[in-house]
């Protein structure tokens, strides 16, 4: 197999990783097949050049193209079944380590990129350490650092290490067949153009945007657990917002940036990209056509799987939302906006799927979906 292909010239064999057998808080390793990943590979003697966090349905990673923001699992590919590697704590984490492990990880969507910190990775410590550490990210600090705060040093610097160095972690285990070649439609589907990549884009736009207009204003900073912080996460701009509530023109204008930016237009997308998770005809049809019994099941599972996944985070973040509406500021509304059409988008789709599951009535799948269903319009 020729890997300097460029990726637009290559033609399969692709694999995609397991992701219905994923945990949270699992750690994923990938091999890139760029010229700079091929540096890091060489530099780093191992396989792998970059490093990620699997949470709830989702993946976190730091990237140079956008910062900290998450992928979908089934979106993505590789070219080997080794080019993937799953990695899990040696010793089972409690509930709560896992939970506070995913909020930490989603708390950190929207922090910039420091290629200069990431290429510090090799230097010696106390070169390395003549400079200031800033709250950006990169791939494996992103990782390292999220298990740190919760008490699990995987690496010798959580702040400095390279994918490599999580790789070799004493305290992780590898997991196997965490890797299987890609169907045709799998292929497909992972290929075609993501809506998320979109959305990514957009909220790249809208943090610029909202940084410069806190800078504007002689905001630059923002209190996180005490600690007085440079704004950089999402989190750090809904914080400021709050903070200086009492000023109404900035609520006024980060919130028009939220809008102007695109980063409100992730709402429905779903919608436009899949229309058959919203009707009923479309969802039969897209299940059964050309499918047996069992691949029916394992469409359905998959579909359930993708709601359940994130069931609990819509649910909090709804709620959060909901709560905040009582400051009456124009950003908590857009945020309510936000939460409220997602988890109505969930709803949707969730009564497509009962629908379905009601040709077996005492299926497993249609018991969970009917608590789900319930639970979320009771919130409602």
């Amino acid at each position: 197999m020729n890997q300097k292909k460029k990726k637009n010239e290559y033609k399969g064999p692709y694999f995609i990783l397991n992701h219905e057998h994923l945990k949270p808080g699992d750690i994923i390793l990938e091999r890139g097949y760029s010229f700079n990943s091929d540096v890091i590979r060489h530099m780093t003697n191992s396989n792998y050049s970059h490093a990620m966090i699997y949470v709830d349905g989702t993946i976190i990673e730091a990237t140079p193209e956008g910062g900290v923001f998450s992928r979908i699992p089934n979106r993505s590919l590789v070219r080997s079944a080794e080019d993937f590697l799953v990695l899990r704590p040696s010793e089972k984490l409690s509930s709560e380590t896992v939970y506070k492990i995913c909020k930490d990880a989603r708390e950190l969507i929207g922090s910039q990129y420091s290629k200069p910190e990431a290429a510090r990775t090799k230097l010696y410590g106390f070169i390395r350490n003549l400079f200031p550490e800033s709250r950006k990210q990169f791939c494996s600090r992103l990782v390292a650092q999220i298990y740190f705060m919760n008490g699990i040093k995987l690496v010798e610097s959580p702040s400095f290490c390279s994918p490599s160095d999580i790789e070799k972690s004493k305290l992780l285990k590898k997991i196997p067949s965490m890797v299987r070649e890609a169907s045709e439609n799998e292929k497909a589907f992972a290929l075609k153009e993501k809506p998320h990549d979109k959305h990514t884009k957009n909220s790249v736009d809208f943090i610029r945007q909202s940084i410069i207009i806190l800078n504007s204003y002689s905001i630059k900073n923002v209190d996180v657990a005490g600690e007085d912080l440079v704004i950089t996460t999402l989190n750090d701009i809904a914080r400021s917002v709050f903070e200086n509530r009492e000023n109404k023109e900035l609520d006024r204008d980060i919130t028009n940036a939220m809008y102007e930016s695109g980063y409100m237009d992730h709402i429905y997308s779903d919608k436009k990209s899949n229309p058959y998770r919203y009707d009923y005809s479309l969802f039969k049809l897209k299940l059964c056509y050309k499918s047996n019994p069992s691949e029916i099941e394992e469409k359905l599972w998959a579909e359930f799987e993708k709601e359940k996944s994130v069931f609990i985070h819509r649910l909090e973040s709804y709620c959060c939302a909901k709560d905040n509406l009582y400051f009456n500021l124009m950003f908590f509304k857009a945020e309510y906006e936000i939460c409220r059409g997602l988890i109505m988008g969930m709803l949707e789709r969730l009564i497509v799927i009962e629908r379905f599951t009601k040709e077996k009535e005492q299926s497993e799948i249609n018991k969970q979906c009917n608590i789900m269903i319930s639970e979320i319009i009771e919130i409602l």
